[in-house]
């Protein structure tokens, strides 16, 4: 009977365990969306008018009030896109994609966007197994290998749970090989997750925002390796002083002024 009582308890565990959303936290959206809406609303309309500067402006003002939303973040885009500012729409497309990785509407404007920059810089093929693997990774986010490590967990006890039970000498079987398969995905997802981590804590995307001078140094006497314009993507590697280190798509490294561009994450 104690035994039972242990492994009720461990189940337990694991279902608390499970992510959860609270009532406040969506309370406290609801309000704020109830505040903003009105500027929401205005802006809207006048980008509904053809104003795109008051739109722009509008939508400015809901960020500097502390809200945000991929939705605000891809009106933006597309009105800073209607005055031909690429720089910003860039920005602001890429804003709204975080917080909707795989919106299509996000993604399509994204691409007509880039389109109208200058730079056409090729992206760095993964070479060797470790990259490939990274890049497979990747191809999920940290969500998803966090809940496959726990269904999987939990699917762990669950089939303990029928051995432990179960006089079947075939269920026995089963159970204690999808046990362990289960426990295998498990900590494969675990790991996974952990990479995910240290991939997003080295991942710090920018936006060129005005023509900039790449230098091999961090002052003005560095030697020029190439012209960076508007809009063009960058990883942020290191800050020092006024100068930021960045890297791009296709690995060339260089050093640019921190005034010339703007991260994606704040």
């Amino acid at each position: 009977m104690k035994k039972k009582l242990v492994l009720f308890s461990i189940l337990c565990s694991l279902l608390w365990s499970l992510p959860s959303y609270g009532q406040n936290q969506r309370s406290e959206d609801s309000e704020l969306e109830s505040k903003y809406l009105s500027f929401f609303n205005a802006a809207t309309d006048a980008y509904n008018q053809g104003d795109y500067k008051l739109a722009s402006d509008y939508y400015e003002n809901i960020l500097k009030g502390g809200y945000e939303s991929e939705a605000v973040y891809y009106n933006l885009g597309n009105a800073y896109y209607k005055q031909n500012n690429i720089a910003k729409s860039i920005y602001f497309f890429e804003k709204a994609l975080l917080k909707a990785p795989n919106d299509s509407d996000i993604l399509k404007n994204l691409a007509f966007a880039k389109k109208m920059t200058i730079d056409a810089i090729p992206i760095k093929t993964p070479n060797g197994l470790g990259q490939a693997y990274g890049s497979f990774v990747k191809q999920y986010t940290l969500n998803f290998w966090s809940y496959l490590a726990i269904i999987s967990m939990l699917l762990v006890v669950l089939c303990y749970l029928s051995f432990y039970f179960s006089n079947r000498t075939g269920l026995k079987r089963a159970s204690f090989t999808i046990a362990l398969v289960s426990l295998l995905v498990s900590f494969f997802s675990h790991a996974n997750g952990l990479i995910i981590e240290d991939l997003e804590s080295k991942n710090r995307p920018a936006i060129i925002f005005e023509t900039s001078k790449a230098l091999s140094e961090p002052n003005q006497q560095g030697v020029l390796i190439f012209e960076l314009h508007e809009g063009t993507k960058v990883q942020v590697l290191e800050r020092l002083n006024e100068w930021c280190q960045i890297e791009l798509s296709d690995g060339q490294k260089a050093w640019v002024l921190q005034k010339q561009l703007r991260e994606i994450k704040d």
